[in-house]
């Protein structure tokens, strides 16, 4: 991506070399000739794009610009303007390039690092979670009885601290484990999957700001069904 960037501006800044070597060739041509030391500047396109080539660079710019002050002074802000166009316009481009690069490509690297965290934060949920036998499946061959459902929220709980302890994922400071799993338990039912524990964490960590508004957006949906749903069981009671 940067080096397409790149290559476009270096199109950009030899089309300008090239309009104003056109106007420098046929306004000059080889009129100045002796004030440019018999050198041949603008005396035909390829010598003239040469030139300002090297003005763009700076290089050669008290060589160029004396003489033509002195005998075409009403061409100096057509000077000072390829010179802003090709010197600083070209650099801003160019810096621009740089940092939006640096920026995409530091994004990947957050991107990235935050996808291992993921993954530690996985393998250590589903390592804690055999090792006690409380997986979803040992709890189906228990018959999901109360004892197996209390000790897998206590081992849920357990876990949660030990990601926070260790800093796996950097939650925001003041938060418990207890509130780390109400804010995973998408479907209100007290208790985490390992598919409610991961996709959970991905919206947290990878959600963009869209994706987190339209989670929080959803949540505030459900509550508004849950309330109206609570209200009409209400008065339905009472009636």
């Amino acid at each position: 991506h940067a080096l397409a960037s790149l290559g476009w501006v270096i199109i950009f800044l030899v089309v300008v070399i090239y309009m104003f070597a056109v106007f420098f060739c046929l306004e000059l041509g080889t009129e100045l000739r002796d004030e440019f030391n018999n050198t041949n500047f603008f005396g035909d396109l390829p010598h003239s794009m040469l030139t300002l080539m090297d003005i763009a660079l700076l290089a050669e710019w008290p060589e160029i610009i004396r003489p033509i002050m002195a005998h075409r002074p009403y061409l100096f802000p057509m000077f000072v303007g390829f010179v802003m166009i090709s010197t600083f316009g070209v650099m801003n481009i160019l810096i621009g390039v740089i940092v939006d690069s640096t920026t995409v490509a530091h994004g990947n690297m957050e991107r990235r690092e935050k996808m291992e965290h993921l993954q530690k934060a996985a393998d250590l949920w589903e390592k804690r979670i055999f090792e006690r036998g409380l997986s979803e499946a040992h709890l189906q061959e228990l018959g999901n009885n109360q004892t197996a459902l209390s000790k897998r929220k206590e081992a849920i709980h357990d876990i949660i601290k030990e990601i926070m302890d260790k800093e796996i994922i950097d939650f925001p400071m003041g938060l418990t484990a207890h509130d780390i799993i109400c804010l995973l338990d998408f479907d209100a039912s007290n208790d985490l999957s390992m598919k409610e524990f991961v996709m959970g964490l991905q919206r947290l960590l990878l959600g963009n700001d869209f994706q987190l508004t339209c989670l929080m957006l959803t949540m505030m949906g459900k509550m508004r069904t849950e309330n109206k749903m609570a209200i009409e069981g209400v008065s339905r009671s009472l009636a």
